[in-house]
């Protein structure tokens, strides 16, 4: 049986390896949520996601922070 694994090129880089977190758009509008990989680089990973979502929202203008905020259920990020 083949390995999972996951391939992404990022520019003109290749990086690959069998345990991965992607989180991926799918066609319908939803997001996919791909992983192969153990309960700390899982953590370590939503920490990383949580601190750039910070960092980004608050480069938001309100309005833009409100709408986001609106479609996630509120602020779970302060």
């Amino acid at each position: 049986m083949a390995k999972d694994k996951c391939i992404v090129i990022m520019d003109g880089i290749r990086h690959g390896g069998e345990e991965f977190i992607a989180v991926l758009p799918q066609p319908n509008g939803d997001m996919g949520f791909f992983y192969n990989t153990d309960a700390l680089s899982m953590g370590m990973a939503m920490q990383m996601c949580a601190r750039s979502f910070a960092k980004m929202i608050n480069q938001l203008e309100e309005e833009d922070q409100s709408e986001i905020y609106s479609i996630l259920g509120g602020p779970a990020y302060e």
